[in-house]
């Protein structure tokens, strides 16, 4: 799998809390009312409300995540 070229956009999921748990590699997010971006990388994950507009801003190239 290859990092993407373009942001992914500010879109956001339509459940109760969203969780990204890194495996390999890493994923940049933005998150709406956010100063900083928020990285995470493999041993560690993210866990935000649903409905939380975000970005994906980049990953790389050896990314695998579970997500729900």
């Amino acid at each position: 799998m290859q990092p993407f070229s373009e942001e992914t956009g500010w879109h956001w999921h339509d459940m109760n809390t969203h969780f990204v748990y890194a495996l390999r590699g890493l994923i940049r997010f933005r998150l709406d009312g956010a100063d900083e971006a928020v990285t995470v990388v493999a041993g560690s994950c993210l866990s935000h409300p649903g409905g939380v507009a975000h970005n994906v801003i980049g990953q790389s190239h050896d990314l695998e995540i579970i997500e729900r």
